[in-house]
């Protein structure tokens, strides 16, 4: 359990998920994303993440804030400090549910994400779409690694 003043990294980052798989907190496991998530990559759902949502096997970590979590104001400025001081060796992702309703507070969650902690920003409508982008970064990723050691074998 995570105490409000202890910050706990993820646990399990330096042994990165099987490629085509993604370790996914265990908050999310009966959430829409997660179901969508289920059907496009390999889904290992962990309790030991920390203050990371999403592992992927190319040492990327990524935090997702909800339209609520945006909206509500709950503590996600907090949570995305920490976040990026618990995974800096890491490349670091927010993803942000940006809607008709929580846009109003997209341009200073940008401004502090981008500008004053230095992270990606990736804002996506749904939950959904959120799960496409992911499934797309982990394929990428496994797309990225096999050109890149079909080229050591070709230079060998």
């Amino acid at each position: 359990m995570v105490m409000e003043g202890n910050v706990k990294p993820a646990t399990l980052l330096h042994a990165a998920p099987p490629y085509g798989h993604i370790l996914t907190h265990e908050r999310w496991r009966r959430s829409t994303l997660a179901q969508t998530l289920k059907g496009s990559v390999k889904t290992i759902f962990e309790e030991e993440l920390g203050v990371v949502d999403f592992y992927l096997s190319n040492k990327t970590c990524v935090l997702y804030v909800s339209e609520s979590d945006l909206v509500a104001g709950n503590s996600y400025r907090r949570n995305i400090v920490r976040f990026r001081n618990a995974n800096s060796g890491l490349q670091a992702i927010v993803i942000v549910e940006k809607t008709p309703l929580s846009e109003q507070y997209f341009s200073g969650l940008q401004k502090f994400v981008v500008l004053e902690l230095g992270l990606t920003l990736l804002p996506v409508s749904t939950a959904p779409e959120a799960a496409q982008l992911i499934a797309q970064l982990v394929s990428e990723c496994h797309i990225f690694l096999f050109v890149y050691n079909s080229i050591l074998v070709h230079t060998q």
